[in-house]
């Protein structure tokens, strides 16, 4: 509770914004004399009534409301859409032998960084798919032929290489290693000639990390 001096500070602020009415609003403001001096008119009974009766409410003497009132609501939850479905699964992506092998996630080693809490890790993938998406945005970039901007390929590089490493995808985070290193020396010829190697590994490990969340086969 603020100090004396404070409240009436507060107070004062507050009154000045129109927040509070008047000193003495509890009680209902006299009436306003009527012109010539007479009396002002006696309230009428409409000025006491409660609010209108709820439609398909009774009426005092206990009969039904008219017939003509509407019935009460329906429930909001039969206004609600019906669920979708859930999205049908990717197939898994055709690899190569060598690429294979470093699309392989060890999701063992993920969830002992997450002390073995399952429904954390699972949290942490889902984050992960979603830097995922913009790395394979990017890569299409280089699908299409569009010169390679060095800069932020270096940046979107060693964030894949960090964050695959703590999801276990450690091929993968090595590979990115190769492609950051070649964005901080500027070599764009090995940026466009192996990009979008990365991207193949990439769709394997987004397919391997969604089959663990739906608590597939891996």
């Amino acid at each position: 509770r603020p100090p004396a001096g404070r409240r009436g500070a507060i107070t004062r602020s507050y009154e000045s914004r129109g927040g509070r009415p008047a000193a003495g609003a509890g009680a209902r403001p006299p009436p306003r004399a009527a012109p010539g001096g007479a009396a002002p008119p006696a309230p009428a009974a409409a000025d006491f009534a409660g609010p209108p009766a709820a439609s398909g409410a009774a009426a005092p003497d206990g009969h039904p409301a008219s017939p003509g009132a509407a019935g009460p609501p329906r429930p909001f939850a039969a206004l609600e859409p019906p669920a979708a479905a859930p999205p049908a699964p990717r197939p898994e992506p055709e690899l190569p032998p060598e690429l294979a092998a470093l699309a392989e996630v060890d999701f063992a080693t993920g969830l002992e960084r997450c002390r073995g809490a399952k429904d954390r890790f699972k949290r942490l993938l889902g984050f992960y798919l979603g830097d995922l998406e913009g790395w394979l945005v990017m890569i299409e970039g280089y699908r299409k032929g569009e010169p390679p901007d060095l800069k932020n390929a270096t940046i979107s590089f060693h964030a894949m290489k960090s964050a695959s490493a703590t999801v276990g995808a450690t091929g993968l985070s090595g590979e990115a290693a190769k492609l950051e290193k070649a964005g901080r020396e500027e070599d764009a010829a090995y940026l466009e000639g192996n990009a979008l190697r990365c991207g193949q590994i990439l769709e394997a490990v987004r397919w391997r990390i969604e089959n663990f969340i739906n608590d597939g086969a891996e």
